[in-house]
């Protein structure tokens, strides 16, 4: 019994101890811009450069908020890096809720632009 309590005493230590690994704080400066990203912003200065593709979030399988990945087809989307299903920490956890967020709004903005120019019918 004593050493269970032991051991118990040095995990909630070892938890309050966190330290950010590498790899998160890698991953959290690559997506670091999204805090500071505007949607809007982005899409226009991508429709004046002939990118026409939607943001998708990483995880298992890939996602395009705010459109159906079956619709716009994984040939048609770029990948936010550091958004993945695999959560390394709260702050790469706050950042990738926010890439769903940005993501969503840029893809309705684009799908927008596809009904408009191409008569792309897509929900």
């Amino acid at each position: 019994m004593r050493n269970f309590l032991i051991l118990s005493l040095l995990l909630i230590i070892g938890c309050e101890a966190y330290e950010e690994s590498k790899y998160e704080r890698i991953i959290v400066a690559k997506m670091k811009w999204l805090e500071s990203a505007d949607p809007e912003k982005d899409f226009e200065i991508a429709i004046k450069n002939n990118d026409l593709r939607f943001k998708a979030i990483g995880g298992y399988s890939l996602s395009t908020p705010g459109v159906e990945i079956e619709c716009v087809g994984i040939d048609n989307v770029t990948v936010i890096e550091g958004s993945t299903g695999l959560i390394e920490g709260k702050e790469h956890f706050k950042l990738v809720k926010l890439a769903g967020t940005y993501a969503e709004k840029y893809n309705k903005k684009m799908l927008s632009f596809h009904n408009k120019h191409f008569g792309f019918q897509c929900n």
